[in-house]
């Protein structure tokens, strides 16, 4: 979830299956990499949804997560691996 917190904007959609993630956390510092954001971010659990899977012969459940708050900034460029 702090990948998430971190890189999508506010009213992203993300969805896991079998685990919730965290609806509130801080990302840290990146003591290597100071130019990185970090704060706090949020999350609100939008809907479980329970169905037959038939990989594991059992029921499933996806989360439907949505970005309430992030560090993402309007108008900055993505970084790039160089």
């Amino acid at each position: 979830s702090e990948c998430i917190g971190r890189q999508c904007k506010p009213g992203t959609i993300a969805i896991t299956t079998e685990f919730s993630m965290p609806l509130k956390g801080e990302i840290g510092e990146t003591l290597s990499d100071p130019s990185l954001a970090f704060g706090k971010y949020e999350l609100d659990l939008v809907e479980e949804v329970d169905g037959f899977c038939w990989l594991t012969g059992g029921t499933s459940t996806a989360y439907i997560h949505r970005v309430v708050s992030s560090l993402w900034e309007e108008g900055v460029v993505p970084r790039q691996k160089n």
